[in-house]
């Protein structure tokens, strides 16, 4: 039986030629002038001064908090509704964590509610996009105020903006992910953007095992971060096409979202808000309480007709790890647990065609006798 994978990665021939150019050249590792050229063209595409590649998105966030100087009890604002990733390196550092719930339009956090203010001596917020479409930047930047320094996981919105202006841009910083199922891929891979100067220059710093300005003499204590250059080479190949594949992902949910219309149990992330497009990093789907199909049902079902979905974030304030650390929340998590309980994507990396989206419909509208 043919698997239809939840996210399958395209590699075209283009892709192929020019990583081969780069081994042909013989540039392997290091600083070598392709990483420096993605670095460049990644910053113009977004409109910063500053990006800094790194091997994964996790390390992205690990050497961002790095740079700051977290001290042990430096309080944290973050969304319960984001991957692990995003608060690991936060509570290695001792960090005061408080957590907010999705909002319900955006499923990223939600702090109209929530006197952020009153928190004595707040350090940071990071902002997490949640599967294509941005935060209300807006509202969470009057509800913490202009002195607290905003940082945002950007991690799959490459190519979404806020008021037209490109997610992970709008904070101090912003990260972003080249894992196997994002936007553009190199299997892993990440990049930091800024438009702080001092704070790009202190991240290549750590980035590189903190060499200074003689070789094997290292005043602090850095990382091994740095990215091959046919990683390099292979992003830089698929961000010519960014916008490309961004119209691709946008017309894979419209079909999904068209084709399960007419089920009254499933409910498509929103498309769109007055400050943002959908570029659909996946297509995200809510079952109903009341449907006649839960959403495990409805995985196991489709994974018995060969087709891959997956589930939604495990919210932080749920994980297993939480108690043994220093994190509260701010609020009830009323949303957030529900995206957890209801909330699946469905295939829709780069590789889908529109004939295996069309049996992923069929297939759903049979689980729900509604063919």
């Amino acid at each position: 039986m043919k698997t239809i994978p939840v996210s399958r990665p395209l590699i075209t021939e283009g892709d192929i030629d020019t990583v081969k150019e780069t081994l042909s050249k013989g540039l392997l590792s290091g600083d070598t002038i392709v990483v420096k050229e993605f670095e460049n063209n990644f910053a113009s595409s977004l409109g910063v001064k500053n990006a800094i590649l790194v091997n994964s998105g996790t390390s992205a966030l690990d050497l961002l908090y790095d740079s700051l100087s977290i001290r042990p009890g430096d309080k944290w604002v973050l969304p319960t509704f984001t991957i692990t990733a995003t608060i690991n390196n936060l509570i290695r550092r001792g960090a005061v964590v408080f957590l907010a719930d999705a909002d319900e339009e955006t499923w990223s956090m939600n702090l109209e509610d929530v006197e952020v203010t009153d928190l004595v001596d707040v350090s940071g917020v990071m902002v997490t996009h949640i599967y294509g479409l941005s935060a209300n930047f807006g509202q969470i930047r009057n509800a913490v105020g202009e002195n607290i320094n905003i940082y945002e996981d950007a991690a799959e919105v490459l190519g979404a903006t806020y008021n037209n202006r490109f997610c992970g841009t709008l904070g101090r910083a912003g990260i972003f992910s080249f894992y196997a199922n994002k936007v553009i891929t190199c299997g892993e891979g990440g990049a930091i953007v800024t438009d702080d100067d001092e704070l790009a220059e202190r991240l290549r710093y750590l980035r590189n095992l903190c060499f200074g300005s003689e070789r094997f003499v290292h005043e602090e204590l850095g990382w091994n971060y740095r990215v091959p250059s046919m990683s390099a080479a292979l992003l830089s190949s698929q961000l010519t096409r960014l916008q490309e594949i961004v119209g691709y992902k946008i017309q894979i949910a419209n079909r999904y979202i068209e084709g399960l219309q007419t089920i009254p149990y499933l409910t498509p992330m929103s498309t769109e808000t007055s400050f943002s497009r959908n570029t659909f990093w996946v297509v995200p789907m809510l079952v109903s309480s009341n449907s006649p199909i839960s959403r495990g049902e409805l995985q196991r079902k489709l994974q018995d007709v060969g087709v891959e979905t997956r589930r939604f974030f495990c919210p932080i304030h749920l994980q297993p790890y939480v108690k043994r650390y220093n994190i509260s929340v701010l609020s009830e998590m009323r949303v957030s647990e529900n995206l957890w309980s209801n909330g699946l994507y469905l295939p829709s990396g780069v590789g889908i065609t529109f004939d295996e989206v069309d049996f992923v419909i069929q297939r759903i509208k049979e689980i729900f006798n509604l063919q």
